[in-house]
């Protein structure tokens, strides 16, 4: 039985369960690493990672961290930084080398988001104006371990 699955968001809307479907399968042909969670039938939240450069440089991209902004849960999120840092760490840790630097690009209207980046130790380094979907301005953060 297949689980109707659905997040939406004035930044991360998916249309329809197909769309949903391609891109989570397009994370995962890209080699990429993300978990999610749910509750009975939606998606609460989704976060992703990749290794940046080689694992000497030990630096990971948070490349996708989706949840709606209007149902932001600190606890989900929370759950789901934790569990992508730890995976990070053991990614680097088998190379045998150490995750040195963690960042990511959020759009400025995720305030739930970056307030809780803010929270857990990332620091804006810059903001990238009319970037990537929509032409919309974004931040990047960063945090060194």
């Amino acid at each position: 039985m297949r689980a109707k699955l659905s997040v939406s968001c004035e930044t991360h809307t998916f249309h329809s369960d197909d769309e949903a479907a391609k891109a989570f399968l397009h994370e995962l042909g890209r080699g990429r690493e993300f978990r999610g969670v749910i509750d009975d039938k939606n998606m609460l939240g989704i976060m992703g990672l990749e290794d940046r450069g080689l694992p000497k440089h030990g630096v990971a991209e948070l490349v996708r961290f989706s949840m709606p902004e209007k149902t932001f849960s600190r606890i989900v999120a929370e759950l789901l930084f934790d569990a992508t840092l730890a995976s990070m760490d053991y990614f680097f840790r088998e190379r045998p080398q150490r995750l040195r630097k963690v960042f990511t690009v959020i759009a400025n209207n995720r305030n739930y988001a970056k307030e809780f980046f803010e929270d857990r130790g990332l620091v804006r380094e810059g903001m990238l104006k009319r970037h990537y979907h929509d032409y919309r301005n974004e931040s990047v953060y960063s945090f060194f371990r």
